[in-house]
């Protein structure tokens, strides 16, 4: 799957959280090293994807990812998200992904609302898990884990 998209800026929330943890960058930690997250429920659910996907996120582009996910209307285009982040991952080696990353990621913002729902219907696929390739985990790890 190879996802391109047409981006929209940043909403005003979603620069302040940006600009507010790129200003505390130095107490970025990988995203397994931090508890507190775990009472907040997309919190939970993203990280339980994360965690399985083994995607090597720090603690600013967790919630930075949960900010921009607040903006749309199906919870399952955040994994579309995910796995673009995968990709970027996967390509560059790069030991942990942080905001440096998502610039590099997103560099003319994140995919429109009707980005993401083109992006989602284009994984869709009978057989799949629920009949999406980004609920199946040999999307991500096509070798045996």
């Amino acid at each position: 799957m190879d996802f391109k998209f047409k981006g929209r800026p940043l909403t005003q929330e979603e620069s302040n959280t940006f600009i507010t943890m790129s200003l505390s960058a130095h107490k970025d930690l990988p995203l397994d090293e931090e508890g507190t997250l775990s009472n907040e429920l997309l919190a939970k659910i993203l990280m339980k994807r994360i965690k399985a996907y083994k995607l090597p996120f720090k603690i600013s582009a967790m919630f930075f990812l949960a900010s921009i996910s607040t903006a749309f209307t199906n919870p399952g285009k955040i994994m579309i998200l995910l796995w673009l982040a995968h990709q970027y991952h996967k390509k560059n080696q790069v030991p942990l992904l942080g905001l440096n990353e998502w610039v590099d990621i997103f560099p003319f913002g994140i995919p429109t609302e009707k980005e993401l729902e083109r992006m989602w219907e284009s994984q869709k696929a009978p057989g799949a898990p629920s009949g999406n390739l980004l609920d199946d985990i040999r999307t991500w790890h096509p070798d045996p884990i």
